[in-house]
């Protein structure tokens, strides 16, 4: 029997970089995705620049990255 799942993995910059999300990104994904309504998605994001100023921001606080 055939796996229908498909998993999409995107480092965090693609979706949330120095702009922003990156919703032109995310809508031309959901175009892509929808074009294969017999698969099944899972979508797997890094943490990316958002992960990294959250982390600098905890460390301003003396709470440590580990």
């Amino acid at each position: 029997m055939a796996n229908n799942r498909v998993v999409i993995s995107l480092g965090g910059s693609v979706v949330y970089g120095d702009e922003g999300i990156n919703t032109g990104y995310l809508h031309e994904l959901g175009e892509m995705i929808n074009r294969f309504p017999e698969k099944g998605f899972l979508i797997v994001v890094g943490g990316g620049k958002l992960a990294r100023d959250y982390i600098e921001a905890a460390k301003s606080f003396g709470i440590p990255s580990q």
